[in-house]
C-alpha cells in the first residue's frame, strides 16, 4: 500500500505506529505537523509542514535558556514566564484552525506527489482538521485522549473545525471507548466505522517487560531505595502541582523513597513546585525526556507510576507501566477506568486532592500483597489487550480492506460538507 501519515513526528506514539508500516515494506509518506530534526523514520519519505504556532515542547516543559540567553532582556524573561502550557495551548486553539486552512494548498500538493491509497491523520487538532481539507482521498482520523474533552469546545472555530474533521473522515481511530461514544455526539456519522486500538498500537513486549533495572545506579540512588515515578512531564492537563504537594508526608514517612520525573529537567515549573513543597532535592530527580528503552528501564525500577491527569485517553505510559510491573496511581478519568479498577490493579484518585494522593501512595508503599496481585492482573491485561504486534497486524488488515473496498466502489470522491474551509 501507499500510505500518507499526517502526524506530530516528535511524538514517540506516532512514530511507533508509523514505523510498523515502514518495516512491513509499505510505501510511506510521513508529513510532520511540527519541525523535526534528524531521520526519525528511516525508510519513509519524511517532510515537515508546520501547521500552527509552536507548542511548549513535547512534554509541555519549557526548554532551559540557551547560554547566550542567560543575560537576555527582561522582556524575554517575562514572555517565557507568561507562556505557560495552558496559555500557549489557548493561543494555538484560537488561531489554529485559520492557520491550518492557510496551509491546505501546500498540504494537498505534498499528498498528491505521493499518490497514496489512504491518508491517516493522527490527531484531530490540528492534523485531522488539515486532512479534512484534502480532496479525493480516503481519510482516517485518530482521536487522542484530550481532543474532545480539552480542545474541541475551546473556541467556536475549534468546535466547527472538529465537527468538520469528523464529517470528512471515513474511519475514526480512538484509543478508548469513551472517545468513540463522544465522537458520535460530535457528529461522526453513525454508518462509518470506529476502531478502538491503543494510540501507539500497544506495548512492544521486546522493550517493555518485567526485569531488572540499573536506573538507581545511574542516578546515584541507593540500591535498596523505593522509586516513585512520574512519567508525564509538564503538561497542561496533568496535575503535577498536586503530585508535588502530595509528596511531603510520603517522604517523611518513608525515608527510603526517591522520586524520579522524566521530562522535567530544566523546567522552572517543576523546580518552583519542589521549592514550594519544601522537598528534599536530593531525593527528587528531574530527568530529561527519555527514549523508549530508557523509559522502560525507569518503569522497571519503580514500585509506583503516578499519572494525575484530568484529561486523557489511554496513555501509552499507563500501558508501559503495567507491562513493566509498576503499580498505576491515576487520576479519575473515564478512559483510564477502562483499564484500571480501583483497588484491583491500581488506585484511582482525584487529581486535585493532594491528601488523597498521599494516602494512595502510602497505601501502595505499605501493601506488598496488593502491589503483587495488581502486577499479575496488569501483566494479563497488557498481554490480552495491548500487544503491539497483534494489534498492528489487525490494523494493517483493516487498512487493506478499506483500500480494497474503495477500489471495488470505483473510488468515489469523498463527500465534503461546507465550503471546504477547515475553519468554517
Amino acid at each position: 500500500m501507499r500510505l500518507t501519515f499526517l502526524a506530530d513526528l516528535r511524538s514517540p506514539i506516532a512514530v511507533q505506529w508509523i514505523r510498523y508500516f515502514v518495516d512491513r515494506g509499505h510505501e510511506v509518506q510521513a508529513i510532520s505537523s511540527y519541525p523535526i530534526s534528524g531521520d526519525v523514520l528511516p525508510g519513509a519519505d519524511t517532510t515537515s509542514l508546520p501547521l500552527v504556532l509552536p507548542g511548549h515542547g513535547r512534554d509541555g516543559a519549557s526548554a532551559p535558556p540557551r547560554p547566550h540567553q542567560a543575560h537576555g532582556s527582561s522582556m524575554k524573561a517575562r514572555v517565557r514566564h507568561w507562556a505557560t502550557p495552558g496559555r500557549v495551548a489557548a493561543v494555538r486553539s484560537f488561531f489554529g484552525p485559520t492557520l491550518v486552512y492557510a496551509k491546505r494548498g501546500r498540504l494537498q500538493r505534498l499528498v498528491d506527489q505521493h499518490r497514496p491509497d489512504l491518508v491517516h491523520a493522527m490527531r484531530i487538532p490540528f492534523e485531522g482538521i488539515a486532512a479534512g481539507a484534502l480532496t479525493g482521498l480516503p481519510v482516517i482520523v485518530s482521536v487522542w485522549g484530550n481532543d474532545f474533552t480539552l480542545f474541541a469546545d475551546r473556541t467556536r472555530m475549534m468546535a466547527k473545525a472538529t465537527r468538520r474533521a469528523l464529517a470528512t473522515a471515513e474511519v475514526l481511530h480512538c484509543d478508548c471507548h469513551r472517545d468513540a461514544r463522544m465522537a458520535r455526539e460530535w457528529g461522526f456519522p453513525a454508518d462509518r466505522p470506529t476502531w478502538v486500538v491503543p494510540g501507539n498500537g500497544g506495548v512492544d513486549a521486546c522493550v517493555f517487560h518485567l526485569g531488572r533495572s540499573d536506573l538507581r545506579q545511574r542516578l546515584g540512588i541507593p540500591e535498596q531505595a523505593t522509586v516513585i515515578l512520574n512519567p508525564r512531564g509538564i503538561r497542561e492537563y496533568v496535575r503535577t502541582d498536586t503530585f508535588f504537594k502530595a509528596l511531603p508526608p510520603v517522604l517523611r514517612s518513608f525515608p527510603e523513597v526517591h522520586v524520579v520525573c522524566p521530562g522535567m529537567a530544566g523546567s522552572h515549573y517543576a523546580e518552583n513546585m519542589i521549592i514550594d513543597a519544601r522537598l528534599d532535592r536530593r531525593r527528587v530527580h528531574l530527568l530529561p525526556t527519555l527514549d523508549h528503552r530508557l523509559m522502560a528501564d525507569a518503569f522497571r525500577s519503580s514500585r509506583l507510576s503516578v499519572s494525575l491527569s484530568e484529561h486523557d485517553g489511554t496513555p501509552n505510559t499507563l500501558l508501559e507501566a503495567m507491562a513493566c510491573g509498576a503499580l498505576p496511581v491515576v487520576g479519575d478519568v473515564d478512559s483510564v477506568r477502562e483499564w484500571i479498577r480501583d483497588g484491583i490493579n491500581g488506585l484511582v484518585v482525584s487529581a486535585r486532592d493532594p491528601a488523597a494522593v498521599s494516602a494512595a501512595l502510602m497505601r501502595s508503599l505499605k501493601d506488598d500483597t496488593f502491589v503483587r496481585r495488581a502486577g499479575e492482573e496488569n501483566e494479563r491485561l497488557v498481554r490480552d489487550r495491548a500487544d503491539y504486534q497483534r494489534n498492528m497486524l489487525d490494523v494493517e488488515s483493516r487498512y487493506e480492506m478499506l483500500v480494497r473496498s474503495r477500489s471495488t466502489r470505483g473510488a468515489e470522491p469523498v463527500v465534503r460538507q461546507g465550503n471546504g474551509s477547515a475553519a468554517e
